[in-house]
């Protein structure tokens, strides 16, 4: 059973955890007023996020698979759907954020295999002196999976927490330096059997460097950057071992433009998986962020989780839109 926990773990990682976030940023946060991200991974940054904001979002998407093998492609064999909304508030001395999201996987089948995530995100920042920010914030993401079975439904159900601990430093006025220790514990419980359930934990780190220039009223703006996160093997916190093969990598790049208030962005990133597993995903936004009222941004996203041991892509497809006030 704890090989069957570990492959589900797997493939829940390769689908993707809820409120991760399209413009997430480490080093600083990002220009773009509409967003699915009122919080960020190192709360720090939130420090340089002016103006602040209130926003809601949707997002809606489809799965397919491919044999590697035969080449065929699949037809959608999921649909999902995420939605969510959140304010934050930046003041010269500190800011505050917070948001609440939901998130649906359905097969499509006749009898689907289902899962859905219910997430809450907090964060704060405080400004020391003019050019360094601390935050911490925690992240919680209540997942609940049912596979279908003739015999009965299975049902799991994942507890995520991750509690972020960062720092921010403005080296200049347009360059910045992130660092953000997460400390994450995953539950996984099984309702049919007890003797199944566990709990991991372990501790990922963060650093990020960004460039993102100052204009205001209508002048071009830009924001770039690169962060990178390593996350080690699980600890089983009953026996204190290494649960292996759930280490992983990530790389992200980042790049924002606001010309007379239209917003041009690019997000990338690359995960590198236990068991020859890539996964690799690409946003791209177009927007209104001017730097108060009414924003708005549209965004595609596609993500491919290429599994060369089992000769398998799993393909993601998904389009969104964003509104915000901005004060």
């Amino acid at each position: 059973m704890r090989n069957l926990i570990g492959f589900m773990l797997t493939a829940l990682l390769g689908l993707g955890l809820l409120g991760q976030g399209a413009q997430a940023q480490v080093a600083v946060a990002p220009i773009e007023g509409a967003t699915t991200r009122f919080t960020t991974p190192n709360p720090a940054a939130m420090q340089w996020g002016a103006p602040s904001r209130v926003g809601i979002y949707q997002e809606n998407g489809t799965q397919k698979d491919k044999d590697l093998v035969t080449g065929k492609v699949s037809a959608i064999v999921a649909k999902t759907k995420e939605t969510g909304a959140g304010g934050r508030y930046v003041h010269d001395r500190f800011a505050l954020a917070g948001q609440s999201a939901s998130y649906s996987w359905n097969s499509g089948d006749p009898n689907p295999d289902t899962r859905t995530d219910q997430d809450t995100d907090v964060a704060a920042s405080l400004a020391v002196g003019n050019n360094v920010a601390l935050g911490i914030g925690q992240q919680s993401t209540a997942v609940k999976i049912e596979k279908f079975n003739p015999g009965g439904n299975q049902k799991f159900n994942y507890d995520f927490t991750w509690q972020n601990i960062g720092a921010s430093l403005a080296v200049t006025p347009f360059l910045y330096l992130g660092y953000v220790q997460q400390n994450e514990v995953q539950k996984f419980t099984d309702p049919a059997n007890a003797a199944n359930n566990t709990k991991y934990k372990r501790t990922n780190t963060t650093w990020g460097v960004g460039f993102r220039s100052a204009g205001k009223g209508g002048k071009v703006m830009a924001h770039v950057e690169y962060y990178a996160t390593t996350t080690p093997n699980y600890t089983d916190t009953a026996t204190s071992q290494a649960v292996l093969d759930t280490k992983e990598s990530s790389a992200n790049v980042v790049a924002e433009v606001v010309v007379n208030n239209i917003l041009a962005g690019y997000k990338g990133t690359t995960i590198t998986q236990p068991l020859q597993v890539t996964d690799t995903e690409s946003t791209i936004t177009l927007g209104w962020s001017p730097d108060h009222g009414l924003a708005l941004s549209v965004y595609q996203t596609t993500g491919k989780n290429h599994d060369a041991l089992n000769q398998k892509d799993v393909n993601r497809q998904s389009s969104g839109l964003a509104l915000a006030m901005l004060f």
